[in-house]
């Protein structure tokens, strides 16, 4: 039941793509948004996900909000903070995983894949909330640390925590202007086809492709433009689970 659980959350939360949930509060409504990662939310990885459960709280939050533009620019500094700190945490306490009798490659692919969706997670929250483009600063330096990352990950067989990289390969494939970084998120995509399947993945690689030719065509060499407005426009709905 736990896992059926995790998946109904996960389903509910990663598959924001075009569109997002708005949120229904009426302007100065408190939308009670804790600056401290969420106590009730399990302290280890979990297994099932690849991640820790607390990372989907700060994702739903995410696809609530309007960017800053519009209204509620310290709920994002708040959920930003948060985030912060859910990082900076599991770098200073290493979170453990919950499965018993795992390898040591496995475990090390286990807090791999929750530092790269921590990293994604974080690129989400700048381009939605802040607006931010693909050159920027903060977001390529969180590509720079993902793509570090999954270098350091077990890709394709033995399938473990790489069936979970389609939101995160996805993430960094949207932000992708150079030839170099739409290469590089191209080959991580046929080792995900390896795990999950081709056709999936297929649906992946043509969205990207489209979203790469539309801002060619808009001459958005920079990444100005949001991916969500972009798919919108090609009418794409994906799931990233």
């Amino acid at each position: 039941m736990k896992h059926l659980f995790m998946l109904y959350r996960a389903l509910e939360t990663l598959p924001h793509v075009p569109s997002i949930t708005i949120s229904t509060a009426t302007p100065g409504e408190n939308t009670n948004i804790s600056n401290s990662p969420s106590s009730e939310c399990n302290t280890q990885i979990d297994g099932f996900l690849g991640y820790r459960e607390e990372l989907l709280d700060i994702l739903q939050q995410i696809n609530m909000k309007r960017p800053t533009s519009d209204r509620h620019p310290a709920d994002a500094d708040i959920l930003l903070g948060r985030l912060n700190i859910i990082i900076s945490r599991d770098v200073k306490e290493p979170p453990g995983v919950s499965i018993t009798s795992l390898s040591s490659q496995a475990g090390r692919d286990f807090a791999l894949c929750n530092k790269v969706f921590q990293q994604a997670t974080l690129i989400q929250l700048y381009r939605k909330l802040y607006g931010l483009h693909s050159s920027s600063e903060p977001i390529q330096i969180a590509i720079e640390t993902i793509d570090e990352m999954i270098e350091n990950m077990t890709q394709g067989e033995p399938c473990h925590t790489w069936v979970a990289m389609a939101m995160p390969l996805f993430t960094v494939g949207c932000e992708a202007y150079r030839e170099d970084q739409k290469k590089f998120i191209l080959e991580k995509l046929r080792k995900l086809a390896i795990c999950i399947g081709s056709l999936h993945v297929k649906v992946i690689e043509h969205a990207l492709k489209d979203i790469w030719k539309l801002r060619e065509d808009f001459q958005d060499y920079k990444g100005h433009l949001c991916a969500e407005y972009l798919l919108e426009k090609l009418s794409y709905n994906i799931v990233l689970f």
